[in-house]
């Protein structure tokens, strides 16, 4: 009788300290798992201007939202690519990649004396081909965009514009340099190069349009500019009436 009292005595003990034992790991996974999500809620990674994506070649901003305000207390590291502090106050940073080696950025935020940190990957992207056409050097393009001139039109473009048809990517594109194709009705041809770097015509070959005829053609190609390694569409320009 006293071994039988004796053993269940025990057992009980023994389930007690296991219910206890168990109960402590619960509390203490779950203050971790709150930890983390807490430091996730109040760290926020986010892309300027509404941009969707990171691109080659620019300065991207980045801005870093956190609960003390200034990241000054932070290290922000990137997994490829430079990133340069610009305004800790306010969370601003400038990421730069100049190649395409991953398609995939990784930007961790680790706080210095805590150690908690949060992360987030972003898509690095080509800057789209810009698109070519021929208008008033620093005169906004029209809405409805052509490269079809009268006489009269022919006697105001003085300029190789490219534009990057997106308005959330602030980037000021110029033609650096491009080939021009001259061919007449009666088959008179010229060849033009221009490396003004601005897209502006050069005199000689403002004069040439100024002074062609319907029906003579214009061929602009090799198209380079300041802002995308892409190729860019030539445009054939023919006079019209």
């Amino acid at each position: 009788m006293k071994k039988i009292c004796l053993y269940s005595f025990f057992s009980l003990f023994l389930s007690s300290c296991s219910y206890l034992f168990y109960d402590g790991q619960e509390t203490i996974q779950d203050e971790i798992l709150q930890e983390v999500s807490s430091s996730s809620d109040h760290i926020s990674i986010e892309l300027a201007d509404q941009i969707s994506y990171l691109y080659n070649g620019i300065d991207n901003v980045i801005q870093i939202h956190c609960p003390e305000g200034t990241t000054d207390i932070y290290e922000v590291s990137v997994s490829n690519g430079s990133i340069v502090k610009e305004d800790t106050k306010n969370g601003l940073y400038y990421f730069y990649e100049d190649r395409i080696n991953n398609v995939v950025i990784d930007f961790q935020v680790t706080h210095k004396e805590t150690g908690k940190s949060f992360s987030k990957a972003f898509q690095l992207r080509s800057i789209p081909a810009p698109k070519a056409y021929l208008w008033k050097y620093r005169v906004p393009l029209p809405i409805q965009r052509q490269n079809v001139f009268t006489s009269v039109d022919k006697k105001t473009i003085n300029a190789l514009i490219l534009d990057i048809d997106n308005p959330n990517l602030p980037l000021r594109c110029n033609a650096i340099s491009y080939h021009v194709d001259y061919i007449s009705i009666d088959d008179t041809r010229k060849t033009f190069k221009n490396e003004s770097k601005t897209g502006v015509f050069s005199e000689e070959l403002l004069k040439t349009i100024q002074e062609s005829k319907s029906g003579d053609l214009f061929i602009f190609d090799d198209i380079s500019s300041n802002c995308s390694s892409s190729h860019i569409r030539p445009i054939f320009f023919r006079v019209k009436k």
